[in-house]
């Protein structure tokens, strides 16, 4: 903010690198770890899926 004198001033609690910038309450953005998980059936089709391939990769990396 710059105010009449040409004086540049910082909002109270402002940080001068905003990637390090206090997190703030009334955000709803971002990962919430307190959030209930409910599983589905496609959770455990995501994880054979992710196997299958890893077992056929190092299969073809030792015996290619």
């Amino acid at each position: 903010m710059v105010l009449g004198d040409g004086l540049v001033t910082r909002p109270r609690g402002a940080t001068l690198n905003p990637i390090v910038a206090p997190p703030r309450e009334e955000t709803a953005m971002g990962f919430n770890p307190n959030r209930q998980h409910r599983r589905s059936n496609l959770d455990y089709v995501y994880v054979a899926v992710g196997s299958a391939a890893v077992v056929a990769l190092l299969v073809w990396a030792f015996f290619g």
